[in-house]
């Protein structure tokens, strides 16, 4: 069995400047997450999908694999990500010529994940692999659907965005609604090929709970302060 992994790291971050290189944990954002998947025994390959030189050079010197650079129109704000998935699968079998058969994604801007998370998690997806298509990470949420969630009209008036019809009064009587978070995603690689439209849209999908301190997604300037206030906790 071939389990690849691959890491999308784009060059034109906009919140935070150069963010999947900048400095976490003593070295570049994106190096914490090649050396922890290099740790993952069920892990065959490491690669990265980059439109960035600057990041392809950094990711070849701490162990990675670069078989391509990404195409632009792949690598825009607007681009969508499964659509670099379907490219660097079609890529790496290329090249390679070797069929994958489960495809994980670690993002770099989760650094804070676990490993005993990836190892449990990816067992668990290699042994029920036929019974769903994907598996992704989740934390337990306090936003709810038709509770907290509002929708802001042009009149600066908000109403309850979605939910069920039945009224909700207190948090806790939600039971089992959970974030998505990006520590990892794994998939099977027929599925990933075949779908038209965001894997995470369709499908038979897993919810793997993991714990919110370790699921910081780094997404602006304050999730950064706060992914690096967690390190110095750890």
């Amino acid at each position: 069995m071939n389990v690849f992994c691959f890491i999308f790291a784009r060059g034109g971050s906009k919140s935070v400047k150069n963010k999947n290189i900048i400095n976490f944990n003593n070295k570049p954002l994106i190096a914490n997450t090649i050396l922890q998947a290099k740790r993952i025994k069920f892990i065959d390959r490491v690669f990265v999908s980059t439109d960035s030189k600057k990041i392809a050079k950094i990711a070849t010197k701490y162990g990675a694999i670069i078989p391509f650079i990404r195409p632009k129109k792949l690598a825009t704000d607007t681009s969508p990500e499964y659509m670099s998935w379907k490219h660097a699968i079609t890529m790496c079998e290329k090249l390679y010529k070797k069929k994958i058969d489960i495809f994980v994604s670690l993002p770099t801007t989760s650094p804070l994940r676990k490993d005993e998370d990836i190892k449990k998690s990816l067992n668990f997806f290699i042994k029920n692999r036929n019974k769903y298509d994907m598996l992704v990470s989740t934390t337990k949420t306090n936003h709810l659907p038709g509770f907290n969630i509002v929708k802001v009209l042009k009149d600066g008036t908000f109403k309850l965005e979605g939910g069920t019809k039945k009224k909700i009064f207190r948090r806790q009587q939600v039971k089992n609604v959970h974030n998505l978070s990006t520590c990892f995603y794994y998939a099977n690689r027929d599925y990933i090929n075949k779908c038209k439209i965001n894997p995470l849209f369709t499908g038979k999908k897993y919810a793997y709970l993991v714990d919110k301190k370790n699921a910081i997604d780094i997404d602006d300037k304050l999730d950064l302060d706060i992914a690096k206030f967690l390190l110095k906790k750890q």
